[in-house]
């Protein structure tokens, strides 16, 4: 229970390095397409976003389609070269 109660502090130097890959749910009226444009706009060290023709759970409904954006996203970040 410690992770839901305690305070989490995001930094620029540690949060915000992290390279991001997004899958945009334009359908979702839950968290709307709008909303998510504005959190991923926001957020630091996007590399990509993926738009795909579903809902909130689209996991459920499309489970393809998401697992398919999950492993480019693998592919992507793996080319991608880190620091030592």
């Amino acid at each position: 229970i410690r992770p839901i109660t305690e305070r989490v502090t995001l930094t620029d130097a540690n949060f915000g390095s992290v390279p991001k890959y997004y899958i945009s749910t334009q359908w979702d009226r839950t968290v709307t397409p709008l909303l998510q444009m504005r959190m991923f706009r926001s957020a630091q060290n996007v590399r990509n976003v993926q738009y795909v023709q579903g809902g909130h759970a689209s996991y459920v409904t499309i489970p393809q389609t998401i697992a398919a954006g999950i492993i480019d996203a693998v592919k992507r970040s793996s080319t991608i070269e880190t620091p030592c």
